[in-house]
């Protein structure tokens, strides 16, 4: 890249959680739910990953597997106690 003095900028390092997401295949939503409980991370950070997964749909159910704003799998919603709120992340509202 280069600013607008001719010379090159060093790029942005991705924030780690991109790298761990990247790394696991999982998809963002997994490391955050590694944390000690689902609201470890703050309903700000929740949101920012929805936009990225989902477009901020929380009730999204894109047919690939992935459900609710979050882009959870099944397997991971169960996993993580999910079902305690709803069958699917899709059918969970956005406090759940």
């Amino acid at each position: 890249m280069r600013s607008g003095n001719g010379k090159h900028r060093r790029p942005r390092q991705a924030p780690a959680i991109v790298v761990a997401a990247g790394v696991t295949g999982a998809g963002i939503a997994l490391p955050l739910l590694g944390a000690t409980s689902a609201g470890a991370a703050d309903m700000a950070t929740w949101d920012r990953v929805a936009e990225c997964e989902s477009g901020g749909t929380w009730s999204a159910k894109e047919g690939n597997g992935r459900y609710g704003g979050l882009g959870l799998s099944l397997d991971a919603w169960q996993l993580y106690g999910g079902t305690d709120h709803a069958p699917r992340p899709d059918l969970a509202s956005r406090a759940q």
